[in-house]
């Protein structure tokens, strides 16, 4: 007989478990060294009123060294009595685990784990165990010239130079007042824009060049059983400004069950004021390979000159009759 248990009662529970390791940051020496003077200074002058207060201002930072955030688990009661058994109550069949840390900001990791292992009989009921399985690993750490990690050896400084530009510029935009009445720069597109200089973004280093980021990601699927196949890859995007007016993108994928890669990309970029020169190389995991080169207008993207060529006949390197 069959029954749906979005019709019959329930009686559940639900379980979330999440771990924080955290520890302060010690405080400066000049900021040690005067909270003993404020504190007493603060008493002397407020008295009473300042209810005791004794305290100073000044306080730790408190930074989270790890973090394990786990899914929630569900059971039914009901369904467990109904079916006679304990682990037929167990909404919940996989348990994920999240990881993360302040110190690598750009560090995400995520396992996944099958609980359970059904079996069918051939009376149609099912035979649940308790077997944990590794179903999936997900993996990405990005880094960059302005991450953290870089800034805390003395290698970034550019945060300060970039915060300066841009107070610098909300000065001058303050001074300068709202925009009123109706001019050509909001009737003539790029008008604004040009005053305004180039729409590319400066870098870390505060001067539109030098800058990078990079990001990897690992991606593990495993199903159960004993005739599934695992899957595993690995992808990478590089991006690089040598320049104030050149960028780099280079993004690949691996395939570390065949041991080959999967494709290519590679992107040139370069700032030509008002206009934009794009050059693309891509390859397929199959050897194809295809060449782009595009010159854009930035005020009116459907006003550009496109060129495009490809190869697909890379399997036929050894044909002679080939063309």
């Amino acid at each position: 007989m069959f029954r749906s248990r979005a019709l019959q009662p329930t009686n559940g529970l639900s379980l979330s478990l999440n771990q924080t390791f955290e520890a302060k940051k010690a405080l400066p020496d000049t900021a040690a060294a005067e909270a003993p003077g404020e504190a007493v200074g603060a008493g002397a002058t407020a008295g009473a009123g300042a209810g005791g207060a004794t305290g100073s201002s000044a306080q730790a930072e408190i930074v989270q060294l790890l973090g394990v955030r786990t899914s929630v688990i569900q059971y039914d009661f009901v369904e467990a009595d109904s079916v006679g058994t304990f682990l037929s109550g167990f909404r919940t069949t996989r348990l994920s685990n999240e990881i993360s840390s302040h110190f690598l900001q750009g560090l995400q990791v995520s396992v996944d784990h099958d609980l359970f292992e059904d079996e069918r009989r051939q009376d149609g009921t099912v035979d649940r165990s308790f077997k944990p399985h590794l179903a999936s690993v997900n993996f990405s750490f990005a880094l960059g010239s302005n991450s953290g990690i870089f800034r805390w050896l003395g290698l970034g400084g550019g945060e300060d130079a970039q915060q300066e530009e841009a107070g610098e510029e909300g000065e001058e935009e303050a001074e300068a007042g709202p925009a009123t009445g109706v001019d050509e720069a909001s009737i003539i597109p790029g008008v604004q824009a040009a005053r305004r200089g180039p729409s590319r973004q400066t870098d870390a280093d505060g001067r539109g060049g030098g800058g990078w980021s990079a990001n990897l990601s690992y991606a593990l699927q495993r199903p159960r059983g004993d005739g599934a196949s695992a899957s595993q890859m690995l992808n990478g995007t590089v991006t690089l400004h040598p320049t104030p007016h050149w960028d780099v993108n280079w993004r690949t994928s691996f395939d570390v069950q065949r041991g080959a890669f999967n494709d290519h990309s590679i992107r040139l970029t370069r700032d030509l004021h008002r206009w934009q020169a794009n050059f693309d190389f891509l390859q397929t995991a199959t050897g194809n390979w295809q060449f782009r080169f595009e010159v854009s207008l930035m005020d009116n993207r459907d006003l550009k000159f496109d060129y495009q060529q490809r190869n697909l006949d890379a399997g036929r390197r050894g044909d002679p009759n080939r063309f």
